[in-house]
């Protein structure tokens, strides 16, 4: 049975409210987060202000960020379904559909036209070489940079570390990360959800280097080069240990693998 277009007329007004009332909340919520962080941070002593940025608002008591439309519906705090997810989602969907026909097009003259498809396959001739060669040298320079993490964890008796480039993404790990009693201190630095872009940008603003406590794990963060940031992780360094102190001595050998002088620069932007 078809559809009234009366009704239709009607819902899409009402999914444009919801949408409004939802990015309100959003941005409600978000204000009120970078408020009371920023009180945090400013109590911080200031080798701690990374912990207090990453884990200072992530209180056991409070509700947890919920990810689904479940989530909003119930009144719970939100963090990733927003106006710009609908609008990313339904762009993805154009490019799709107009890529697609594109393709159809350009196959279907392929097919008729003896030189265009032998263009067509110098291209993707051309394109898998390149790929290949991206392929390995990404992978020489991962095995460059764990070297030199793994000579970070050799002098300092660390348990796992990693680099993160200016793409915001890790680049390169070194280590037993299951060593660590839990995965909330990788997980706080290094996730994949905006986490390590966190982590990069703030080490820019902040005095280096960084203590992060969580538990028995200890997180030393360091930017060594404009262009990478180096996180390393330790546990049980015991009470009363002067972490301030053991941070400036591995942010040392950090700046001694990865100084942008070196003969083979990690520099990634």
């Amino acid at each position: 049975m078809p559809m009234d277009p009366a009704y239709l007329g009607l819902a899409i007004p009402l999914l444009l409210f919801v949408l409004w009332y939802f990015e309100r909340k959003r941005q409600r919520e978000q204000r009120h987060d970078a408020e009371q962080l920023e009180e945090e941070i400013a109590a911080a002593v200031p080798s701690r202000q990374l912990e207090a940025l990453l884990l200072g608002g992530h209180d056991e008591a409070k509700p947890a960020r919920g990810e689904s439309f479940r989530n909003f519906l119930h009144g719970a705090p939100t963090r990733k379904l927003t106006a710009d997810w609908f609008v990313g989602v339904y762009l993805l969907l154009l490019s799709f559909l107009g890529l697609g026909g594109l393709a159809v097009l350009i196959i279907g003259d392929a097919v008729k036209n003896l030189a265009l498809r032998n263009i067509l396959i110098a291209m993707v001739a051309a394109v898998a070489l390149v790929a290949w060669a991206l392929r390995i040298h990404a992978a020489r320079r991962r095995d460059k940079i764990e070297a030199r993490l793994r000579r970070v964890l050799q002098a300092h008796g660390l348990v796992c570390a990693a680099v993160i480039d200016s793409s915001w993404h890790v680049n390169g790990t070194a280590g037993d990360f299951a060593a660590l009693s839990s995965d909330r201190l990788p997980h706080a630095l290094l996730g994949c959800h905006g986490e390590a872009m966190t982590t990069y940008r703030a080490l820019a603003e902040m005095p280096l280097p960084q203590v992060i406590v969580a538990g028995s794990d200890v997180a030393i963060a360091d930017k060594p080069a404009k262009h990478i940031a180096v996180v390393a992780f330790a546990r049980g360094f015991g009470v009363g240990a002067n972490l301030e102190a053991i941070a400036a001595n591995v942010s040392a050998t950090i700046r001694a693998e990865f100084t942008p002088n070196r003969r083979h620069t990690l520099r990634t932007g």
